[in-house]
This record gives structure tokens, sequence and C-alpha cells, in this order.
């Protein structure tokens, strides 16, 4: 065989093997997520919906998705689960299919306002490692978002019309979420 048809050859089975790895790395894919209310206030909860689709060749066997509400850096995703666990699993996802895994979860009434990163773990076995499973990892985000409560005091000072007098005035913040 002459060594340009060996390159060639070579050339032709690296690109079908990296093909089939980059398409079993691609064959689930969190297609969409929303937030039921899209904000949550703290103590408050919310129902979060993950669509997992299934875009490879193969039928895909035992998904779980789990939310990971422990930040290992930091530790601090101020979420839990409500009335469920974090994790959700499903028996199969056909070949082209989505299936929804939904999360009902509560904000933690200390929780301060802003957008948080949730990961999001999805393990699940395809026929072509049916013995191993395989892993995927990504995050989601939300929101929790609370109005101010605003309170005006004044104190009970006698005005007289023509003399100096004080008045004062507090403006509190009863809410949760900081005011600037």
């Amino acid at each position: 065989m002459k060594p340009q048809t060996k390159i060639i050859l070579a050339l032709v089975i690296l690109t079908i093997y990296l093909f089939s790895i980059i398409s079993l790395a691609s064959a689930l894919t969190i297609s969409s997520v929303s937030t039921s209310p899209n904000e949550v206030a703290p103590g408050e909860t919310a129902t979060i919906s993950i669509s997992i689709e299934n875009d490879g060749a193969d039928d895909i066997t035992d998904v779980s998705v789990s939310l990971e509400l422990k930040d290992s850096t930091s530790g601090i995703i101020p979420f839990a689960p409500y009335d469920s666990s974090s994790e959700d699993s499903f028996d199969e996802i056909l070949d082209g299919k989505t299936k929804t895994a939904q999360f009902k979860i509560i904000a933690l009434n200390d929780a301060k306002s802003g957008i948080y990163k949730i990961p999001v773990v999805i393990t699940y076995y395809d026929n072509a490692n049916a013995t191993k499973p395989i892993t995927k990892n990504s995050l989601i985000s939300i929101t929790i978002n609370s109005k101010p409560i605003i309170d005006v005091q004044q104190s009970d000072s006698l005005l007289i019309k023509g003399q100096e007098g004080k008045l004062s005035i507090k403006i509190l913040n009863k809410g949760t979420s900081d005011i600037k």
C-alpha cells in the first residue's frame, strides 16, 4: 500500500472515530428550562421544569436528573427541595424525544435577591455504553427577587406656627430585599 493511501485511510478512520465520540457526547441535552413563577421571593415555592432531549441516534435508559443544591465552592445556594426530592428519573428517553423533569423548591427565608446558578447533573446509559453510566453537568439559573416594603414613621412632635421645632422622619425597609 502506498504511503499516501495509508495516510488517507488513517485520516478517514480518525474522522469516523472523532465523529462517533462527538455524537455520543452530545446525545442528551437540556432543551429548555422554565421556572413558575419566573422569580421567587424568600420563603416562597417554585416549580422548575427541565426538558431533556435525546438528540442522539440511540435510545437512552435509566436517566437521572439531579439539582445540586449545595455549591461545592461557597456552599451557598439558598434553595431546598419542597414536597419532592432534588432528583427526578425516567426509565428511557427514545431517540428524538423529549421528557421533562420537574422539581418543586423553596427559597430559604434569609435568601438575598439575585440570580443563582444551580448545577444540574444528568446520568444515563446508552446502547454503546450499556455497562458504564454517562454523566453530563450543566447549569441553570433562578432569580430570587422580592419587593421592598417601605414604612415611613414620623416622631410625635408639636409644631407651632412661627416657632422653631424638630420633626423626625424614619424610612424603614421591612422587606427582605435591599433598597438602592
